[in-house]
């Protein structure tokens, strides 16, 4: 038999950890970056934010204990490895999964969380589906984890065979992750399809229609993962060389916990693009026009206005600090949309307005 040391990340361990890790990687950069934008940029955190926060402790840390089971062998065929080798890969292994579907829970809390806040009190009746699908999935997480937990008696039989017990309720555990599985890849289809019924009805451009629904609608791909991992959960029932055999399974369900957290989160980050799209603009007009002794800046953009205050694409500004002489125009009815991506999800009014300095005079960067 070969030591943990020497079949360490062997078979398909590289596999799963090259995966899985470079989805834990860019979901760990684009949460940083959703935070920071809010914390910093916006000053305005939200709930869907902490909930997307909680789910990536829960992926984390279920991400490092997948990693100490691949130490000892899980993505290897069972027969090169050592007894207590397997042991450990298998209690590693459970204890991910049981942590995986917690973090899978609160990411699809953290993404309906940011749809209700994207449609505000608009689609009132619309939310009682979302609240639907956050909690059938919660409770039945928490039954499939309580099934993981009382299959064997005692709880250490799941991953030690060879101690004295029974494992009862193995059928029904696997049985009911079927479900659990199965119900949960319903709802990533679910929350990939919603957006459109919200973003559709809005008076804004097809072209901006389809963009929206593209940005929301990775769900699909949270989806899909969920269903190979459903697919694969039913499978590893039938083998015997489960260390082996379980590889497409784990990659299926981590990469399902990971994307449903850059799928909540990515939405969320549209700032950035705002503040970039801003800075190129300025510097294009940073010439300015010479007329009479005056330099003068003319600007076309867009700005939430909420309780008196001016959010410049996406950066909160109270009016007072516009220096100089402002004139605008109201746009139309037909010209207002509703911000589906900004921080502060509110109705965004479209505005052309000019700012007049005298010469000498300091300039405020807005």
């Amino acid at each position: 038999m070969l030591g943990a040391s020497e079949h360490a990340y062997g078979g398909k361990g590289p596999l799963i950890l090259g995966i899985t890790w470079a989805e834990a990687l860019l979901t760990t950069i684009i949460v940083c970056a959703r935070a920071y934008a809010s914390i910093t940029l916006v000053a305005r955190a939200e709930w869907d934010l902490f909930w997307v926060v909680v789910a990536w402790v829960f992926s984390f840390v279920a991400q490092i204990f997948i990693t100490i089971s691949i130490a000892y062998g899980i993505g290897n065929h069972i027969a090169v490895l050592a007894a207590n080798d397997i042991v450990q890969d298998q209690k590693w292994s459970w204890f991910g999964q049981i942590v995986a579907v917690l973090a899978i829970g609160f990411g699809k809390i953290g993404v309906i969380a940011l749809l209700l806040r994207i449609q505000g009190p608009t689609h009132r009746k619309k939310s009682y589906f979302l609240h639907a699908i956050w909690i059938t999935n919660t409770i039945i997480n928490i039954v499939q984890i309580v099934l993981i937990l009382k299959q064997c008696t005692p709880v250490q039989k799941m991953w030690n065979d060879s101690l004295a017990g029974n494992c009862d309720f193995r059928v029904t555990t696997s049985h009911g992750g079927f479900f659990q599985g199965s119900w949960a890849a319903a709802s990533n289809l679910a929350l990939a399809i919603y957006p459109i019924t919200v973003f559709w009805s809005l008076h804004i451009s097809w072209k901006r229609k389809l963009g929206l629904c593209a940005l929301m609608d990775g769900g699909f791909i949270a989806a899909a993962a969920g269903v190979m991992k459903t697919i694969y959960i039913e499978l590893i029932t039938a083998t015997t060389d489960a260390t082996y055999a379980i590889s497409p399974l784990v990659i299926w369900a981590y990469t399902e916990m990971w994307i449903i957290i850059i799928l909540g989160s990515i939405p969320s980050l549209r700032v950035y693009f705002a503040l970039a799209s801003e800075k190129a603009g300025s510097m294009l007009n940073g010439s300015g026009h010479r007329q009479g002794g005056t330099r003068r800046r003319e600007y076309s953009t867009e700005y939430t206005t909420h309780n008196g205050d001016i959010h410049l694409a996406g950066v909160h500004r109270p009016p007072a600090i516009i220096a100089g002489h402002i004139r605008h125009r109201e746009a139309g009815d037909n010209e207002s949309e509703e911000n589906i991506l900004a921080q502060d999800f509110g109705i965004v009014v479209k505005q052309d307005y000019s700012v007049t300095y005298a010469d000498g005079a300091e300039t405020q960067k807005v």
